[in-house]
C-alpha cells in the first residue's frame, strides 16, 4: 500500500513539473516575437501554443485607434506563426481580457499573396468578445511590458459655444483638461484631471482653475461580454460619490443593455479669494429649486453628504452594415428630473457623428455631438512618464438649454472598449492589415 502511495507521489510531482515546465517553455518559445511587440510598444504580453494555435494576449498603448493596433500586432505575428493553424488574439484594457480574435493561418498567408479578396478574408475570421477558454490557459504566465505604474499626462482640449444676448451674441469657451493617468493593478485607474480654463464668454462657469475629475476606479470581466465598473471620487456638475456601471452585450456585440446607478453628494472648490456662490443647492420634494448664496474670503471646498440616488438604463442595438448604433434610455437624472433619451450616432473610421434628444419632464431638447481624433499619434513607445493629448475631442450641442444634467465619472465602460466591439473589428481590421501586410513586403 505504501508503494502505491509513494508511486501515486511521483507521478503526480511528475505531471506537476512537467507542466510547469511547459508553461514556462510556452512562454520562452517566442522570445523574438515577444521581442518585437515589446518594441513596438505593445504591454502585458503573453504568448503561448495549444494544440496547434498560437495564443498572443497584449495591450495596446501606442496607437489610438484600437484596430489598427491589432492589425499591426497581427502583422507581426504572422511572421512568426511557424506550423500553427490558427493565430488567436486576446486584447485587454487594464489587463482585462475584451476582445478574441481567430485567424486561420492559410487565409491570413493567402491574403498577404493576394490569393483571396479582402471579403473572403473578413469572413474567415472569428470575432467575439473574449471568453474563459484561452484565457484562463494563458492568465496564468508573467506578462512581459508590463503596464502597471505607467504615468500619462494626457491634454484635452476642451471647446463651448452658447446663443447669447444682443451685447454678447455668440457665446464661447476654451478649455485645456490636462490630467494624470495610472493603473496600480489589474483593471484599476486612477485619474486626477484639472480644468483649466483659456477664454470664456460664459457667465455660467469657473473662470480658474479647478479639479475637474478625480476618480478611483475598478474594473471587472464577470463573464464573457458581461462587464462592469465601480467608481470613487470628485465628479463633474459639483459631485463627488460613488457610480457603479454594468454592461452585457449579446449578439457578438449587435445589442447591448447598460445599467448605471449613482449615489453623490454636493462639492465645490470656490477657487480664488471673495469668491460668491450662487448655484443650485438642492430640490425639494415637488421641485422646487431651492438655492444659497454665500461668499468666501479664501479658496474653499464647500461640500455635503451623500444623499442622492441617480439611475439609467440604456439599450443600444448596433447595425454593423452601417457602423451605426441607436441608443435608448431612461433614468433619473440631477435635481430629481427623469427623462428619456435617444442617440444615434455613426462611426466614420475613427470620427463618430450623432444625434441626441431628451424628452424630460422639465422640456425636451435636440442637438447633435461628434468626436474628431487628435494628432499626433502613435504615441511614444515603453515611457513609464509621458505626455500625449486625448484621443479625441468632444463637442456637443443642444438647441436650447440642456434639461438632462447629469455629472460624468470618466468613460462609460462601453466607450472605453466600443473600438474593441466585435462588429467594428470585422469592419475596420482588414483594411488596416493590407496596409501593413504590404508594407512589409
Amino acid at each position: 500500500m505504501i508503494k502505491i502511495y509513494k508511486l501515486a507521489f511521483f507521478v503526480i510531482l511528475f505531471i506537476h513539473l512537467s507542466a510547469t515546465a511547459f508553461e514556462v517553455c510556452a512562454q520562452e518559445s517566442y522570445p523574438s516575437l515577444i521581442q518585437t511587440l515589446r518594441n513596438e510598444g505593445y504591454r502585458n504580453i503573453k504568448v503561448m501554443s495549444d494544440e496547434g494555435n498560437l495564443i498572443v494576449a497584449f495591450e495596446n498603448n501606442v496607437y489610438r485607434f484600437e484596430i489598427e493596433a491589432i492589425a499591426k500586432a497581427l502583422s507581426i505575428v504572422g511572421n512568426h506563426c511557424g506550423t500553427h493553424t490558427n493565430i488567436i488574439l486576446l486584447i485587454q484594457k487594464l489587463q482585462v481580457p475584451i476582445a478574441e480574435i481567430t485567424v486561420p493561418v492559410t487565409q491570413l498567408k493567402a491574403l498577404q499573396e493576394k490569393a483571396i479578396s479582402s471579403e473572403e478574408f473578413k469572413n474567415s475570421l472569428q470575432i467575439a468578445y473574449s471568453g474563459s477558454k484561452y484565457w484562463n490557459k494563458i492568465r496564468s504566465f508573467d506578462s512581459s511590458n508590463k503596464s502597471t505604474f505607467d504615468l500619462d499626462f494626457v491634454v484635452e482640449p476642451k471647446i463651448g459655444f452658447q446663443l447669447g444676448n444682443y451685447d454678447y451674441p455668440f457665446r464661447y469657451q476654451i478649455r485645456l483638461l490636462p490630467a494624470f493617468e495610472t493603473s496600480l493593478w489589474k483593471g484599476q485607474k486612477f485619474k486626477a484631471q484639472m480644468s483649466v480654463p483659456i477664454y470664456s464668454h460664459h457667465v455660467d462657469t469657473n473662470k480658474f482653475v479647478s479639479p475637474h475629475i478625480i476618480s478611483f476606479e475598478q474594473n471587472i470581466r464577470l463573464a464573457k461580454g458581461l462587464y462592469s465598473k465601480l467608481t470613487a471620487g470628485w465628479f463633474t456638475e459639483k459631485r463627488y460619490g460613488l457610480d457603479a456601471e454594468i454592461v452585457k452585450y449579446f449578439f457578438d456585440g449587435r445589442l447591448n443593455i447598460r445599467g448605471n446607478i449613482g449615489y453623490t453628494g454636493y462639492m465645490l472648490f470656490t477657487g480664488r479669494r471673495s469668491f460668491e456662490l450662487y448655484d443650485t443647492a438642492y430640490v425639494t420634494a415637488d421641485t422646487t429649486i431651492v438655492y444659497n448664496y454665500k461668499k468666501y474670503s479664501r479658496p474653499t471646498i464647500e461640500y455635503g453628504s451623500l444623499d442622492y440616488f441617480q439611475y439609467f438604463l440604456n439599450l443600444e442595438y448596433r447595425l454593423s452594415k452601417y457602423d451605426m448604433a441607436i441608443n435608448v434610455g431612461y433614468g433619473k437624472y440631477l435635481f430629481e428630473n427623469k427623462a428619456y433619451t435617444i442617440d444615434i450616432y455613426r462611426n466614420f473610421n475613427e470620427y463618430i457623428l450623432g444625434f441626441q434628444a431628451h424628452f424630460s419632464e422639465t422640456g425636451n431638447n435636440y442637438g447633435f455631438h461628434i468626436s474628431i481624433p487628435l494628432w499626433p499619434e502613435p504615441y511614444f513607445k515603453n515611457k513609464k512618464i509621458r505626455i500625449r493629448p486625448s484621443k479625441y475631442i468632444n463637442y456637443s450641442y443642444l438647441a436650447t438649454r440642456d434639461y438632462v444634467n447629469t455629472y460624468e465619472a470618466g468613460n462609460s465602460i462601453d466607450e472605453g472598449i466600443r473600438e474593441l466591439n466585435p462588429q467594428m473589428i470585422k469592419n475596420y481590421l482588414t483594411k488596416s492589415l493590407l496596409l501593413y501586410l504590404y508594407k512589409e513586403r
